[in-house]
């Protein structure tokens, strides 16, 4: 189970499991946590935990997230990251519980520090899967916790398929509850399945990927069948099965 370690100067205040899946962090008393200093917004960030996957979201405050220096808008956080809000520093712990049957040709693991994009992936690189305790991040429209995926992986009801590049008409099935996708630093997004819904969202990058041909938001978007991604120079279509 990850968790944020909460360090007001230099002294170790407080630890938070991410046992949920979102997590406001602000100055008001309405948030998860609440960190009392005014250069924290009174709704500063927000952290969203699929199983042992999370990242942060800036939620537009004055002054800013930056994670190990950096000032982000969107990051997926990595074991060790220090994240700085007001004057308060968070340091991310992963402790990813170790499982079996994540590696297979073409696969990393979930403890890949790399991910690269799709058709680098598909020529022989890696991509991450994620198993999910049922939880993905929240879409703006409620539905079912994944909860046949708790004892592992189930037969995929969608998939992906290359459109674009030397790897075009290659299909990557999305048997798993999360799927991480992209370029640390260019573009990367996660595809979160729920029940039998399947969700994308933009995390990190400054330019926003494209769905459809729209320039994806803040917030999860429903994938429908047909539809177009276009992501770090790679355009995928979204299909389910029959």
């Amino acid at each position: 189970m990850p968790k944020l370690l909460i360090y007001a100067d230099g002294a170790l205040e407080r630890e938070i499991d991410l046992t949920q899946e979102r997590l406001r962090i602000g100055r008001k008393s309405h948030n998860d946590v609440r960190l009392s200093h005014a250069g924290v917004s009174g709704e500063h960030a927000l952290v969203i935990t699929v199983r042992d996957e999370s990242f942060i979201e800036d939620l537009n405050s004055t002054n800013g997230v930056r994670v190990n220096g950096r000032l982000v808008k969107k990051c997926v956080l990595k074991d060790g990251d220090s994240i700085a809000i007001g004057d308060y520093v968070l340091k991310y712990v992963a402790q990813r519980t170790p499982r079996t049957g994540d590696t297979a040709a073409g696969f990393a693991s979930s403890e890949s520090d790399t991910l690269l994009s799709f058709g680098e992936f598909l020529e022989g690189t890696s991509l991450t899967q994620t198993r999910a305790m049922g939880a993905a991040p929240a879409a703006e429209t409620s539905g079912a916790r994944a909860d046949d995926d708790i004892a592992g992986s189930s037969p995929s009801r969608a998939a992906l398929q290359i459109l674009t590049g030397p790897s075009a008409g290659k299909e990557l099935d999305l048997s798993k509850s999360l799927t991480t996708l992209g370029k640390p630093g260019q573009q990367v997004a996660v595809i979160t399945r729920r029940a039998s819904d399947y969700f994308f969202t933009h995390v990190d990058g400054a330019e926003a990927p494209r769905l459809n041909g729209i320039a994806v938001g803040g917030q999860s978007l429903l994938l429908k069948n047909r539809d177009i991604i276009e992501l770090a120079g790679i355009r995928l279509e979204f299909f389910l099965k029959p």
